[in-house]
């Protein structure tokens, strides 16, 4: 039996079975979701559209370096594999041009894929967190400003998304540092 595409046609176009799944699977979301908030009628099943749209090379570059942190993928080899096809060029020594000796993260998931970039870029670039030092600098201003609280109370927190709420707790858990529940996630439409 023959398949359209043929698996070494969707690998030229994604590095690894592991992450062609995932790469599929959130490329079909989105057109399931695109479909139902336009009220269209598709006459193909989502993830088929999505595997041709891969083999045809229609791949967008972000969706597909963003989803290992969004499916809870922080580091190994797969995620590994993804920053070094991005930053290997510009961080292996060159003849010509100087090495960059930092790196700034400026995608909010990145943060969570600071181990497998450091592995990449290797341990004589620095990396900053620009989510940390923003933090960082809110926290100094209100210092400065004696509103700064610091009682063992912690406030409340709300958390809403505009999209998956298992997504978001799962990759949000993370970020805290502890699990949290996607029934505390409110789905919101902006």
């Amino acid at each position: 039996m023959m398949l359209y595409p043929a698996m070494n046609e969707l690998l030229a176009q994604v590095p690894s079975r592991y992450q062609l799944m995932n790469v599929v699977a959130a490329r079909a979301r989105k057109i399931a979701s695109r479909a139902e908030e336009e009220g269209l009628l598709l006459e193909d099943k989502p993830v088929s559209i999505a595997i041709r749209e891969i083999a045809e090379g229609c791949l967008n570059d972000t969706e597909e370096e963003m989803v290992p942190a969004e499916e809870g993928w922080m580091d190994g080899p797969l995620v590994e594999g993804i920053a070094r096809r991005y930053l290997e060029d510009m961080f292996t020594p060159a003849v010509t041009a100087p090495r960059p000796d930092t790196l700034l993260l400026g995608c909010t998931h990145f943060p969570l894929l600071q181990a497998a970039l450091q592995n990449v870029v290797g341990p004589q670039v620095r990396i900053v967190d620009s989510a940390a030092t923003t933090a960082e600098s809110v926290e100094e201003e209100l210092t400065r400003l004696d509103l700064l609280r610091t009682d063992e109370h912690t406030g409340v927190r709300r958390f809403m998304t505009t999209d998956n709420r298992e997504r978001f707790a799962r990759t949000g858990g993370h970020f805290l540092g502890s699990p949290l529940k996607s029934a505390d996630v409110e789905l919101v439409d902006l």
